[in-house]
């Protein structure tokens, strides 16, 4: 693995864990339980393309 992948998945799951702080802060006060749920699903769905898209763009060592 290149050292630009271990770098960009490094910040990316600094900002989606601070998303998820926000997320779990603000959205509580108003949404059911089932809601929230899929809310959590989507996000959990939404990280994992995250980190195989950067896979895809830094994660591949080209040689030079």
């Amino acid at each position: 693995m290149s050292q630009s992948f271990v770098i960009s998945a490094v910040i990316f799951t600094i900002i989606m864990v601070i998303f998820h702080i926000i997320k779990d802060i603000i959205l509580p006060k108003g949404v059911s339980g089932e809601l929230n749920r899929k809310i959590n699903v989507r996000w959990l769905v939404s990280t994992v393309i995250g980190y195989i898209i950067l896979f895809l763009l830094y994660g591949r060592d080209r040689g030079y």
